[in-house]
């Protein structure tokens, strides 16, 4: 297309969104020379790098961020929320009521072309013929993607379902559609902006200024780690993807965080690295998000850092990497800078000050999943284990696994390792009751043809 516009004569501009890691600025780059080398003396050919991927604009930071960058997010928030109160998010930009567009060039439309056969683009696969419909009914939210999409989101969220009033209360809950804003792979893709958001959200507090505070306080919050991770990209680089991660260091250099021993994992280290990658760890609240996220494509933001801590630090993985790479091939909200440094926050490999995020999976459970609601969703069968005692399968006797119908090692999983703090809470199962058991006996077959 942009042959066909310079052979007529016309100077072609191309825009795009400033991407901060190896692989999107390498594809700039490239396509920059690409553009000069088509180029003639009668018409040229340029990229144009716009940032636009923050809350915050780079340029508006209270410092230069590649010289006097916050080493921890509490700083970051407390020098940009000082700021704040100038106006440090800009306005947006009015979208033009009307674009003159350029005549449009005769080309013959094409085939879309395969990734590997075509673009011989290593490490992609071709799109899955599945006979199941992807994302599997059990999702908890059908994404479909474009501007109009996000766009209807934020209007649903904020105003519809009058949701950003219980963010707060409700933001680490899991399963259901209004938990979350579910903007996440509208912003990754750049089908809404973060601003956008920001703004739609005060528009709501200014109407509603004494109910949503702490709603859009937490939303404002979210948005300013998404930026504060994608910062630090800029500032670091490459070690984004390190082993030793940001590493924090001592005045004489030497590593004060986490390291991880230059090694690959041994066979039966890969063995339950398959386990949790497959949701089958024997652990329900590891099993059940990692099982949304193989079938969906999504996870909640509180079941990624418990499935990274359980991997890390329960599994014993000798690279954290894997888990990243994992979660990179399967969100379909990834973001790579929010990913990566996701990963390394767990794994105690980056910027914080607290070295690491170790979470007790079963206190976990029944702090967010108390009545086992989400676990059921994606464990069928475990549909007829009563809560909280469904958490926790691997203590059940075998009184209690007739009674639900579930045999540990069986019909589900043995656990790989048994979790490392058990709450007294689910020492002993309790009967299920009645009216719990009906219900779930009725509802275990679908699931289960679901899943499987």
């Amino acid at each position: 297309m942009c042959r066909e516009y310079l052979s007529n004569g016309m100077d072609v501009n191309v825009l795009a969104q400033k991407e901060v890691t190896k692989e999107e600025t390498t594809v700039e780059f490239l396509l920059q020379r690409s553009l000069k080398r088509i180029s003639t003396e009668e018409a040229r050919s340029k990229l144009h790098l716009l940032w636009g991927s923050t809350m915050h604009h780079i340029q508006d930071l209270p410092y230069t961020a590649a010289n006097f960058f916050p080493i921890s997010f509490t700083t970051f928030k407390q020098r940009v929320d000082r700021k704040k109160k100038k106006g440090i998010v800009r306005p947006e930009i009015e979208t033009p009521d009307f674009i003159k567009n350029p005549p449009e060039p005769e080309l013959e439309p094409g085939d879309v072309p395969s990734l590997s056969q075509d673009l011989r683009v290593d490490g992609l696969m071709e799109p899955l013929e599945l006979e199941k419909p992807f994302p599997m009914p059990q999702a908890c939210y059908a994404f479909k993607g474009g501007e109009d999409q996000a766009l209807a989101r934020i209007d649903d969220f904020i105003w519809k379902k009058d949701a950003l009033y219980q963010y707060a209360e409700l933001k680490n809950s899991m399963g259901t559609s209004d938990f979350s804003t579910k903007l996440s792979p509208y912003l990754a893709l750049g089908c809404v902006s973060a601003r956008t958001v920001w703004w739609e959200a005060m528009r709501y507090q200014e109407k509603h200024p004494r109910k949503v505070q702490q709603g859009t306080f937490n939303l404002e919050v979210n948005l300013q780690w998404r930026d504060f991770f994608r910062l630090t990209a800029v500032v670091y680089k490459n070690q984004l993807f390190a082993r030793d991660g940001l590493g924090q260091r001592d005045k004489r250099g030497r590593l004060t965080s986490r390291t991880f021993a230059k090694r690959e994992p041994t066979e039966e280290q890969w063995e339950r690295i398959k386990k949790w990658m497959d949701g089958k760890t024997g652990v329900p609240f590891i099993d059940a998000p990692m099982r949304e996220l193989k079938y969906s494509g999504y996870m909640s933001n509180r079941c990624r850092q418990n499935c990274a801590s359980y991997l890390v630090n329960d599994l014993g993985c000798p690279d954290w990497r894997i888990g990243a790479e994992y979660f990179q091939s399967k969100l379909i909200d990834h973001d790579v800078t929010s990913n990566w440094m996701g990963w390394q926050y767990v794994s105690g490999v980056s910027n914080d000050p607290k070295h690491g995020r170790r979470y007790p999976v079963l206190k976990q459970a029944l702090t967010y999943d108390p009545y086992g609601i989400f676990v059921r969703r994606w464990l069928p069968e475990l549909a007829l284990c009563p809560a909280p005692e469904i958490h926790a399968p691997f203590l059940f006797g075998e009184e209690e696994q007739d009674a639900y119908e579930v045999k540990v090692g069986a019909t589900y999983p043995a656990p790989v390792t048994t979790p490392w703090k058990i709450p007294e809470e689910i020492d002993r199962p309790t009967e299920l009751p009645a009216e719990e058991e009906v219900e779930a006996r009725e509802r275990k077959p679908k699931l289960q043809e679901e899943v499987e």
